[in-house]
């Protein structure tokens, strides 16, 4: 070998060393999901390789991620069918495989944390070839893999639930991201607002990257609107295929054209250029995505460490969820007020706006009440009944149901004496077993009832409910706060081992409120009250119970500079109808009937069904209870 092919080959070993000593090319978490990432069949409407050309509008949002870049803050608020939450599903791998450190991921509760592990986070890792071996499989002995932990070289990844104090504070981390936020509990344990518990997390990390991502809920209330607002407030301009003219796809240039006779037709569901007019057919969305961009709308707060994205469902890529789909989500919803806040949330992916004005009792007395030849109206399929304790009385509501979550008052009344002595609940008791009957005579009974055991009388409550659960009675405990659901999971985590159901009754009575506004009788939620055939009340049903029904109002408030919606009593009034209609919807929620089903059942078999004899017998229509 000559000197010269010696050095040659010395020059050329030394080169090999230099390109194995080179950091490893910095990649943007576009482009680490476009080389890397696969989804599932049981995760993914479309599963297989990633493509950031799919969602065009995720690359900017999922970039400011990205190691390179100085963007620190995040904000997404969006609508439902956008891929969201897979763009930070994205970083997660990106942070896995490609930029180690300690993250955290936190979702509205621990449940959820560990639901969204098992079917998110897991399929993302057996799925995705770079991350295989960066996870140990969770049998093998100190894995570092459990549901809630991903232990990985350089770093870890703990899921937590915005409900649990103690994950929020478990340890410092550089990555944050917050899932819906706007089902975060307003306080964690009586230690503050979940979202500044987490982001206090990351300040020990001058390089700290924090991503929010939420469809919003309520106007005032909402986090991801209220983070939105403090941003750049970035829009997604896309331009028309006719004029070129850039603009925002928004539900006032959204047509549902009608033919001559009046008749809507959602599958001609297209756009119109703000500028030009001309029509934007669904199938120009792709080109029309491709070529779009990020644009600030709000100049004087742009700042290079935050930014802030919205989009609707409008923009959703062909295949997810159409116009046609749209439109007739639209159509179908006309006038019912809980559709259509839920049409504005996840659709448009907008705050919804709450009718704060004081419901005219007078007028509700005068136009809610109908006469009902017989006990029941023929449309009420199903009863539920209603108990609310005080000091010296009980107060007692029987509610008929019909499809569409129509609602019949049957009687109102009152039991007055000391719910601590025997002979109160004898007489609620005996009230519990009445029948009362349609036009053809035949009876239907109470098929569940909810019997409030917060703070009066709690230990009689208990033991009334634990003799009579195989008739469906169970007590209930009201919770309050924004966000939680009307009806909790039943716990037997008391003394006396009864089913009882934590009730979130803000979420009922904003539930009882918009039904009691929907004027159109053949609306869903409509309510309706009897009368005599000349308008006489009756049943307890006078003007007294109007007045108290609508007694409370909703108003916004400010705790430690956090706004929420509290439900204001005034002073001295009464507001027992308000709570008895929430317990009693409460109780048709758990029952959890198919209404379409029941009412294809001859009546008198509805009638037998429900007896009590048969529900203990057969456990007919009881819910699960742990």
């Amino acid at each position: 070998m000559t000197q010269q092919t010696l050095a040659l080959k010395t020059v050329n070993l030394f080169r090999r060393l230099a390109k194995l000593w080179e950091p490893p090319t910095k990649l943007t978490v576009s482009e680490w999901a476009d080389n890397n990432r696969i989804l599932q069949s049981s995760t993914a409407s479309e599963p297989g390789p990633w493509r950031t050309d799919r969602v065009p509008y995720l690359r900017e949002i999922m970039d400011c991620l990205s190691a390179q870049s100085p963007v620190k803050y995040v904000s997404f608020e969006k609508s439902a069918q956008v891929g969201g939450s897979e763009s930070g599903n994205n970083w997660i791998g990106y942070v896995m495989d490609h930029e180690p450190g300690p993250m955290m991921m936190v979702q509205p509760s621990v449940d959820l944390a560990k639901t969204y592990s098992k079917r998110n986070i897991a399929p993302l890792i057996t799925s995705t070839q770079a991350l295989r071996h960066k996870i140990k499989d969770s049998r093998s002995r100190d894995s570092g893999n459990t549901t809630l932990v991903k232990e990985f070289s350089g770093g870890l990844l703990v899921m937590t639930g915005a409900n649990s104090a103690a994950g929020l504070r478990s340890m410092p981390v550089r990555y944050l991201f917050l899932d819906e936020v706007d089902a975060y509990p307003a306080d964690v344990e009586g230690e503050g607002d979940p979202l500044d518990l987490a982001i206090a997390r990351t300040r020990t990390f001058n390089r700290r990257k924090v991503l929010k991502v939420s469809t919003p809920t309520i106007s005032g209330q909402s986090r991801i609107e209220k983070d939105y607002l403090e941003s750049d407030q970035r829009k997604y301009f896309v331009p028309c295929p006719e004029c070129g003219h850039m603009h925002v796809l928004e539900w006032a240039n959204f047509i549902i054209p009608k033919d001559s006779e009046g008749t809507k037709h959602p599958e001609k569901a297209h756009m119109v250029c703000p500028e030009c007019g001309s029509i934007i057919e669904e199938y120009h969305k792709t080109e029309m995505l491709a070529a779009g961009e990020w644009r600030p709308t709000c100049a004087e707060k742009i700042d290079k460490y935050r930014r802030g994205y919205h989009i609707s469902t409008l923009y959703a890529p062909l295949g997810f969820y159409s116009w046609k789909e749209i439109a007739e989500q639209w159509l179908a919803i006309n006038k019912d007020q809980g559709r259509l806040k839920t049409f504005i949330n996840t659709v448009l992916g907008q705050t919804w706006g709450e009718d704060t004005e004081v419901i005219d009792y007078e007028m509700l007395y005068e136009n809610r009440r109908t006469y009902y030849e017989a006990d029941l109206p023929d449309d009420v399929l199903i009863l539920t009944a209603a108990v609310d304790t005080q000091d010296d009385r009980l107060e007692y509501e029987c509610v008929g149901w019909g499809k569409n979550k129509q609602s019949w008052g049957i009687e109102y009344g009152v039991i007055l004496g000391d719910p601590r002595q025997p002979a109160v609940w004898k007489s609620l008791d005996l009230w519990l077993t009445k029948q009362w009957r349609y036009a053809d005579g035949v009876a239907l009974g109470i098929a569940c009832a909810c019997v409030d055991s917060g703070g009066h009388a709690t230990s009689e409550v208990y033991s009334f409910c634990k003799q009579r659960e195989y008739r469906r009675i169970y007590a209930i405990k009201g919770r309050g706060g924004a966000g939680l659901p009307l009806v909790g999971r039943a716990s037997r985590s008391n003394r006396m081992k009864v089913p009882l159901f934590t009730l979130g009754v803000d979420t009922g009575k904003e539930t009882v409120v918009s039904r009691l506004k929907v004027e159109d009788e053949d609306m869903p939620g409509r309510c309706f009250y009897p009368t005599k055939e000349d308008g006489t009340p009756v049943k307890g049903y006078d003007l007294a119970y109007f007045k108290n029904l609508t007694s409370e109002r909703r108003q916004l408030k400010y705790k430690n500079g956090k706004p929420r919606y509290e439900w204001i009593k005034p002073s001295g009034a009464r507001n027992e109808p308000l709570d008895l209609r929430n317990y009693a919807t409460a109780a048709f929620e758990i029952l959890s009937l198919d209404m379409e089903a029941l009412a294809a059942v001859p009546r008198a078999k509805i009638a037998r069904i429900q007896k009590p004899a048969a529900a203990k017998r057969r456990r007919v229509l009881s819910p699960g209870i742990g």
